[in-house]
């Protein structure tokens, strides 16, 4: 995977293994893929009508970002009841 601004680019949820409805763990870089998402489902033209759904994606992303860099640097593990299954 290529680097851009110091991060992964390429990483998507998809990608990870979800026959274990149990734990998982999400990477940084895949909190940062998922912020990313959000981003560019918030600036879709199908999010022009909700201005309040828009800007709380945009404040969401943000601050799975700043997770991601600061606290869950080695990710951080979900169990089903938390949506990671």
């Amino acid at each position: 995977m290529g680097q851009e601004m110091g991060r992964e680019v390429g990483v998507t949820m998809a990608q990870g293994d979800y026959s274990n409805r149990g734990r998982r763990t999400v990477t940084a870089a895949e909190i940062h893929a998922l912020a990313d998402r959000l981003i560019a489902r918030a600036d879709s033209k199908m999010m022009e009508g909700t201005p309040s759904q828009r800007a709380d994606s945009h404040l969401a992303a943000a601050a799975l970002r700043i997770l991601a860099n600061e606290h869950f640097y080695d990710g951080v593990t979900l169990d089903r009841r938390e949506g990671g299954g």
